[in-house]
């Protein structure tokens, strides 16, 4: 593995600002980029999940003046990022098929990672103002919309079958992601939200 450098942070945030402003540029450029599955969870997933962590250990320290809650609450994003990520871009692999889609797990990983990278920014930005949680999971909803944009170029699922994909997948998602947080909880002794 090699180091992970200022370069390649960079290079990661211009990235996501493409998915976000252009993605249908962004999905065929990644699409075109070779990349390793070790080198999206150690170069894009771990940094992208440590930013967001920190940042939500900083909001939850500013209101709740506890380190330890906070730190906790680092380590439950942390771990569900990750798993979460992983555990849909598998789900979303392997249900492509069923769809008329190509299995490719790298392609996957970076539908997942690149279209939710807006949800996890925006829900860890959202522990600053808990009354405006709400905003800022609809703005996260627009992580819906690049998946929905991007699993044509990566996953090569045809028009006519993109909604029912994305709403088996999502359903699928509810059920992951809620199945991490249910074994989580008891770990930092944190109630489901």
């Amino acid at each position: 593995m090699s180091r992970y450098t200022t370069n390649d942070i960079i290079s990661n945030l211009k990235r996501i600002a493409q998915t976000i402003v252009d993605p249908d540029t962004a999905w065929l450029n990644e699409q075109a980029k070779v990349e390793t599955k070790s080198q999206l969870v150690w170069g894009f997933i771990v940094p992208l999940m440590a930013i967001c962590s920190a940042v939500t250990f900083l909001g939850v320290f500013l209101i709740s003046h506890n380190a330890w809650f906070a730190f906790r609450h680092l380590l439950a994003a942390f771990i569900n990022g990750v798993l979460g990520i992983l555990a849909i871009s598998y789900v979303a692999n392997e249900l492509s098929v069923s769809f008329g889609g190509t299995k490719s797990i790298t392609n996957a990983l970076k539908l997942v990672t690149f279209s939710s990278s807006v949800f996890f920014v925006v829900a860890s930005i959202s522990r600053f103002m808990p009354t405006s949680r709400m905003f800022f999971m609809l703005l996260g909803l627009y992580s819906l919309f690049l998946f929905y944009k991007g699993i044509g170029p990566m996953l090569s699922i045809k028009a006519e079958r993109k909604v029912g994909y994305v709403f088996i997948l999502f359903l699928l998602f509810v059920m992951i992601v809620f199945i991490i947080e249910l074994l989580l909880s008891p770990l930092f002794s944190l109630t489901i939200a």
